[in-house]
Order: C-alpha cells, then sequence, then structure tokens
C-alpha cells in the first residue's frame, strides 16, 4: 500500500496510509522516529462501511490534524477529521471525507468530498445561531480553532485546496 498523505513535526514523520494497520501497530496512521513505528493512541476507527483512510496530514505549529474518512480517532468521535492527541473539531464533517488540509495564518482549511448520495448543499444559518451549523458545510472550510465557517473560493466548488496566498 501507498501512503496518501506525510508530516514532519521534529524527528517524526508522520504516515497516514488507506490500511487498517501498519506493521501490525498502528490504524490508518502511524510515527516513524528513524528507527521504528509507533501507533498514536489507539488509532483511527472505520466509518460504518468500515472503512479508515487518511488522506491528509497538516501541521501547524507543533499539531498534528488529520483528514480522511474514519469514525472515531483514539475512541473519541470525530467524522473524518481529528487534531492529535485525539480531540474533534466541532462536529466534523459526517457526510463529507476530508481530501485535503492547509495550515495556515493561524487556521486550518479544509477541502471535502460529499459521501454517498451527491446533492447540493447550502451554507445557512440554522434557528438565528451566531455560529455555521457544520452539518451544511460546503466543500471548503475554515477551522479558526473554535468554530467552522465557509470559505468562498470565487469560483465554482473546489475538490481540492492546493494552496492558500493571501488573497483567500
Amino acid at each position: 500500500a501507498m501512503s496518501d498523505s506525510l508530516a514532519v513535526i521534529g524527528q517524526n514523520l508522520y504516515v497516514g496510509i488507506n490500511i487498517d494497520t501498519i506493521g501490525g501497530k498502528a490504524r490508518g496512521i502511524a510515527k516513524w522516529d528513524g528507527s521504528e513505528w509507533s501507533a498514536l493512541g489507539n488509532g483511527l476507527t472505520g466509518d460504518s462501511d468500515g472503512i479508515v483512510a487518511v488522506y491528509a496530514l497538516a501541521v501547524s505549529g507543533g499539531d498534528l490534524y488529520v483528514g480522511g474518512r474514519f469514525l472515531e480517532a483514539g475512541g473519541v468521535e470525530v467524522h473524518n477529521i481529528a487534531k492529535w492527541e485525539w480531540t474533534a473539531l466541532g462536529r466534523g464533517f459526517p457526510d463529507e471525507a476530508v481530501v485535503d488540509l492547509v495550515a495556515a495564518d493561524g487556521a486550518l482549511y479544509v477541502s471535502t468530498h460529499e459521501l454517498g448520495a451527491q446533492r447540493s448543499r447550502e451554507w445557512h444559518l440554522r434557528e438565528n445561531q451566531s455560529r455555521w451549523d457544520l452539518e451544511e458545510a460546503g466543500r471548503l472550510a475554515k477551522w479558526d480553532g473554535d468554530r467552522w465557517s465557509e470559505v468562498d473560493p470565487g469560483f465554482d466548488r473546489a475538490k481540492r485546496v492546493f494552496s492558500i496566498n493571501d488573497d483567500l
């Protein structure tokens, strides 16, 4: 199996891969310290279809973010996106796989692909809440550390985020 995502923090290489175990030690993601593989806690747990796939890794400061297709990280329900030490980012993306991550300017930018039946979604505020309801997330979103918000790329829904510049 080939790796779909790599990230480096200090001397450690983190590898996300689309198989259940890496070297019999890790589920979906592992750390290489230069001499051996180790698991990141209990690793990732498959979604309702049993799929564990890591499509993207991003680093911001010393924090590692993991995106892909999985239900839980370390026993915490995260819905396809998590921060290592296994914490959820809001409700995650229950109906969308996270296919790209970019950390820039203190925020995390996410590109998703809808799972299952293709249907159009629009962003809107629900019940006059002052935050975006992630359940209605579009294809591009921004995590500011507390909540998700829409990113309008200025063109039809994007499938992948390749770079972030000052114009976004």
